[in-house]
């Protein structure tokens, strides 16, 4: 007989997130915990990590530049990319870089993107120390690329704030604004060992 629990939970995979496509986000933006419940640093996670399988694309979530290239993807930010969008952190208000974490990159420093452009796969967990939970992209926004610099990323989403947005193919994402950095059909993730927790 099947638990309540695991009842609960294929409903929230089947309504909540395969009928809205909405992108699975298994640490939000200043969480105290993980993907899988690890507590984090004091001040909580400085941005959100989507998760999804090995393989998975992903994608870039704003027009920009590829401004720096971190080739370890267990260590650091793999790709920074400058952005059109602008943020304020502590009353100044200066350009939006987006780091992008964990994940195999295939551009290059200098190049341009656009919302719905490969930026590379996610790549399988080589441990748990690298990622602290499950494979997974890190999707962060610094104001003017300074650490600690960091502005909630739920502001920026192309339907409106809190609504996190997936790239529909076709679709032109506004200047300013971003969508979530894996296309929606790679949602939610296989691994049923998980507690869902799809996007608000």
């Amino acid at each position: 007989m099947l638990s309540k629990s695991l009842i609960a939970t294929c409903v929230l995979l089947l309504v909540g997130c395969a009928t809205r496509g909405d992108p699975w986000i298994c640490n939000d933006y200043l969480s105290s915990t993980n993907c899988v419940g690890g507590a984090y640093l004091p001040g909580g996670h400085r941005g959100i990590d989507f998760g999804a399988d090995a393989g998975t694309e992903v994608i870039s979530a704003t027009y920009g530049t590829v401004v720096r290239i971190n080739p370890n993807p267990c260590s650091g930010y793999d790709i920074f990319v400058a952005t059109d969008m602008v943020g304020r952190y502590k009353d100044v208000v200066r350009p939006v870089y987006v780091a992008y974490a964990h994940f195999k990159p295939i551009v290059i420093v200098s190049q341009k993107v656009k919302p719905g452009d490969l930026l590379g796969h996610i790549i399988p967990l080589l441990h748990t120390s690298c990622y602290g939970s499950r494979e997974h992209v890190h999707y962060e926004l610094r104001v003017n690329n300074e650490p600690g610099h960091d502005i909630d990323p739920h502001q920026f989403w192309a339907d409106g704030p809190g609504k996190v947005t997936c790239f529909r193919e076709g679709m032109v994402v506004p200047p300013g604004k971003a969508v979530a950095p894996i296309r929606c059909r790679a949602f939610p993730p296989t691994n049923a060992s998980e507690s869902p927790r799809p996007a608000p």
